[in-house]
């Protein structure tokens, strides 16, 4: 019997170890730690990241992306840093003894340089090396959405300040009608 105690002792602390991240409660914790910090994982996360979260043992910077089965592991004083916009792929390991630094990199494939002074492309929101920061450089899948986003943005906006304006969608795709809130001299219906 003495056995068999101290066989369901040890798989006990074994399943509090390696199922912790798994716990609801942790889970919450780990996510509430990363949108902290702006950045997001996929579940599952495996290894002691909440702890090191807190301990700042492990640095996540704003756009990081962890994908399942992503297993990050520091044991004593070591430290992981991954910088921001760093994605790592499924299944990825990462275990330090002192420091693991996972930098900014270029996010160009065969490119990977890392940058301690990186670039973030304003359509498709990916990082990437001096080399690489134009849309046309890194072949953007979204090449122009920062200006359509801008332009729409913009349309609408009243050139009085003091005069209130709403916009609304027409029936025409990409097409807006600006009418105003308030009847006064200067009013006018925008149509475009």
């Amino acid at each position: 019997m003495g056995e068999l105690a101290r066989e369901a002792r040890l798989w006990a602390q074994k399943w509090r170890w390696y199922e912790r991240n798994s716990l609801p409660w942790n889970r919450a914790r780990i996510h509430w730690e990363l949108m902290r910090r702006e950045a997001f994982a996929r579940w599952p996360l495996h290894g002691n990241v909440l702890e090191a979260l807190r301990e700042r043992r492990l640095e996540i910077g704003p756009g990081a992306l962890l994908e399942p089965n992503v297993w990050i592991t520091m044991p004593g004083d070591a430290r992981v840093r991954i910088g921001a916009g760093t994605f790592l792929n499924m299944g990825v390991m990462v275990a330090a003894q002192e420091l693991v630094e996972i930098g900014a990199h270029c996010m160009l494939p065969y490119c990977a340089q890392l940058d301690f002074l990186p670039f973030r492309c304003d359509s498709c929101h990916r990082t990437f090396c001096l080399e690489h920061r134009s849309e046309t450089a890194h072949q953007c899948a979204h090449a122009g959405e920062w200006a359509r986003n801008r332009r729409l943005r913009s349309i609408g906006r009243p050139s009085n300040p003091s005069s209130t304006s709403t916009a609304t969608k027409r029936e025409t795709p990409g097409s807006f009608m600006v009418t105003p809130t308030s009847c006064d001299a200067n009013s006018m219906v925008l149509l475009l």
